[in-house]
């Protein structure tokens, strides 16, 4: 079987998608026929982590319909450098155009970087349905990949489905503990309160385990900002609004000793209009004595009557999209069901 190359001197992505229909997020407007222009400017692409079926490092972005539908669409992968896909097939033709970076590809059941044809950016590349075939990307790579849904990826060894590794993966993730495990109590502890709707509290040392007492709460630990963190508040801060009767509290509790952040996050609370989340600080190791791991960058306690029910613990990097819906998703499992 042949690959076809053709220069190109369009700018834009590709990928490599996954097994079964593509989970991930759907863009916001689904394909149609409106009459009208639809654009995606450069800085108003959303990046979200790769699906499942891809190695961890992929970036995605959905620009129109749904792979996961029948029906025609467009997505990107914005892959790292050294990025690559063991031997795979797919069910139809694949059309690749390389935006930036160069892309690499080789036919055949078994991985041979030397064996492998330069896709330089510019280039659009297309193979037909069932080739076997592997990829790797030399510097940060973006691909446009388009096509007729649904669509899927196999991989020529089993092995090689990172789907097949999530077991593996979550094993080891559960070594990782930090804070209060589910069923345990959780102490009292102080800190000074950066930001909170209640003008009250603000600029004060405050309990918030006995402050909010029996409620239900979401009590985060976090060592920095970061942009999954600000997801994380803010989704929350939204179910807070929609679940009044059920008086869930949430608190964020920085561990720092940096004297500038009771400023920062007054700012930052104000910025994304926080109005049921609350902001503190408490020294780095503060409460290291309540368990919470050194290597823990954000560790997330779900809890009701002051025991614990899920704990979720993240090193530096790990707190993504598909974590936050977890988090999220947990929260079931300490509001009453209505």
């Amino acid at each position: 079987m042949r690959v076809r190359f053709v220069a190109a001197s369009l700018a834009v992505i590709v990928v490599f998608a996954l097994r079964g229909p593509l989970r991930c997020e759907p863009p916001t407007q689904a394909h149609k026929e409106s009459g009208e222009i639809e654009l995606n400017a450069p800085d108003t692409i959303k990046w979200k982590d790769g699906p499942p079926s891809l190695p961890k490092g992929a970036k995605m972005a959905i620009l129109e319909g749904d792979p996961a539908k029948e029906g025609p669409f467009v997505f990107r992968l914005k892959i790292p450098d050294g990025y690559r896909v063991p031997p795979h097939t797919h069910p139809k033709t694949e059309r690749v155009t390389v935006i930036s970076g160069t892309f690499n590809i080789g036919m055949g059941d078994k991985f041979d970087e030397k064996a492998t044809k330069v896709m330089p950016a510019g280039t659009y590349g297309y193979w037909p349905a069932g080739m076997k075939h592997f990829v790797w990307a030399k510097g940060e790579t973006v691909l446009q990949f388009h096509g007729i849904g649904q669509w899927s990826i196999q991989y020529v060894n089993p092995a090689d489905d990172p789907r097949k590794k999530k077991d593996t993966v979550a094993a080891e993730k559960d070594d990782f503990k930090s804070g209060p495990q589910a069923g345990d109590g959780v102490d009292p502890f102080d800190s000074l309160v950066a930001y909170s709707a209640d003008s009250n509290l603000v600029g004060k040392q405050n309990d918030f385990v006995e402050m909010y007492g029996a409620n239900p709460v979401v009590l985060v630990f976090a060592r920095e900002m970061s942009k999954p963190l600000t997801q994380l508040v803010n989704k929350l801060d939204v179910e807070a609004a929609k679940r009044k009767s059920a008086k869930l509290r949430i608190a964020v509790v920085f561990l720092s000793d940096d004297n500038a952040l009771e400023g920062t996050l007054k700012k930052y609370g104000a910025k994304q209009g926080l109005r049921h989340v609350d902001l503190a600080i408490v020294g780095s190791d503060g409460l290291r004595s309540r368990g919470l791991s050194k290597e823990a960058d954000v560790t997330v306690l779900l809890y009701k009557m002051k025991n614990v029910e899920v704990n979720h613990a993240f090193k530096k990097g790990e707190l993504n999209d598909r974590n936050v819906e977890r988090i999220v998703g947990d929260l079931s499992k300490i509001i009453p069901k209505r």
